[in-house]
């Protein structure tokens, strides 16, 4: 391939895996964790095709779970914690925001760095 060649097919990359980053991140403020597992059959092979490592959509996929979890209107940890301390909905949703944040954060890390979710997998297999 010519260096051209190789600019452009790198940039395609970034935009594919900043445009799943940013679908998903987005999805995972609406879906409950248990949707996400039951369109990982149909995402799976979608995500392979396009290219992407197996471990690494996985840690990908957790950390996106775990950002539906805490963001609200269905942040299932939410209303965990609402029941279980007594505290307003919206008192919960701010202590909650920070986590939120950091989870998008390594979600963009993870996007940005890729090797930070395959680097120890890789290091144990040998």
């Amino acid at each position: 391939m010519t260096t051209p060649a190789l600019f452009v097919a790198a940039v395609m990359a970034s935009a594919l895996a900043s445009s799943l980053w940013i679908s998903f991140a987005l999805m995972a403020t609406g879906l409950a964790a248990i949707e996400w597992l039951r369109d990982l059959p149909v995402a799976l092979p979608l995500v392979l095709g396009a290219g992407f490592d197996k471990i690494w959509f996985g840690i990908f996929l957790v950390a996106v779970i775990e950002l539906s979890n805490v963001t609200p209107p269905v942040g299932f940890n939410l209303f965990v914690i609402q029941q279980m301390t007594g505290s307003p909905q919206l008192g919960v949703v701010r202590a909650a925001l920070p986590f939120a944040a950091l989870l998008c954060v390594l979600c963009a890390l993870l996007t940005a760095v890729p090797e930070l979710a395959t680097w120890l997998p890789r290091t144990m297999k040998g």
